[in-house]
């Protein structure tokens, strides 16, 4: 199916996406456009998450119980993010849109990791 130009090259960065492995990159599970009327909406259907890095630091962060990060909790969390930044500039790709809210927390064998939510734009 066809839709804008627009839609069409952010579709080409997801597939490319698609078939990429990285143990800080969210996996894509599927792909596709819908077109209505005058649009076309482009959906990505991606690994299931635990929830956002800008959520855990708000819990932790909490005003009446605060449990702050350790140094070494920030600094992993920090080289997590840069290694899947690191990854998707190798294939040829930029974020454009790093935040806490688009960075997932992951949880594999009780294990936290970050993952990029990878977004073209």
């Amino acid at each position: 199916m066809t839709g804008s130009p627009r839609i069409n090259a952010e579709r080409e960065a997801i597939l490319a996406l698609a078939g990429y492995r990285h143990p800080n990159i969210v996996d894509i599970v599927n792909i596709w456009i819908e077109q209505e009327s005058f649009k076309s909406i482009c959906y990505i259907q991606m690994e299931l998450c635990s929830g956002d890095l800008y959520h855990f630091l708000e819990r932790r962060y909490n005003v009446e119980k605060p449990d702050p990060l350790s140094e070494l909790e920030a600094w992993n969390i920090f080289q997590q993010m840069m290694k899947g930044i690191e990854f998707i500039h190798s294939q040829g790709l930029v974020h454009r849109n790093i935040k806490p809210k688009n960075s997932n927390r992951l949880y594999d064998d009780a294990n936290a990791r970050s993952s990029l939510h990878v977004r073209p734009r």
